[in-house]
């Protein structure tokens, strides 16, 4: 029964929202990074114009997670605007299946955003 309303009390404040942004954006952030490495590696640093958009979208996305850490408020919105940047860009740069597209690239950091959101308004 104890434990119960704990459980109660972490949701009602905003904690588990925290603990699925974190662990959204952490997994995307990994994930990202490793793309973006592999990337650096294996193209012998040729970066189109294109390239280097997305590798800026995605390290503030990643930046935001880490802003999340210490400032939900701050952490969160960074990730909404720069998710957002990278949703419309990957839709424009599609080739085939831009729903695929965005919600592959783009939509975790968005949620993990949304998450974090929640976590900050929960804990007012």
């Amino acid at each position: 029964m104890q434990k119960n309303n704990q459980l109660a009390k972490k949701m009602a404040s905003g904690d588990i929202f925290n603990l699925l942004g974190k662990v959204v954006g952490f997994i995307t952030s990994i994930f990202w990074a490793s793309i973006l490495l592999l990337r650096a590696i294996l193209k012998n640093n040729e970066l189109s114009l294109e390239g280097f958009l997305l590798t800026i979208m995605i390290l503030l996305n990643i930046a935001g997670v880490i802003i999340a850490g210490k400032n939900l408020k701050a952490g969160g919105l960074t990730i909404m605007i720069s998710s957002l940047a990278l949703i419309i860009f990957a839709y424009l740069s599609a080739d085939y299946n831009a729903a695929l597209t965005v919600s592959f690239s783009s939509l975790p950091f968005f949620i993990a955003g949304i998450f974090f959101l929640i976590s900050f308004i929960k804990s007012k």
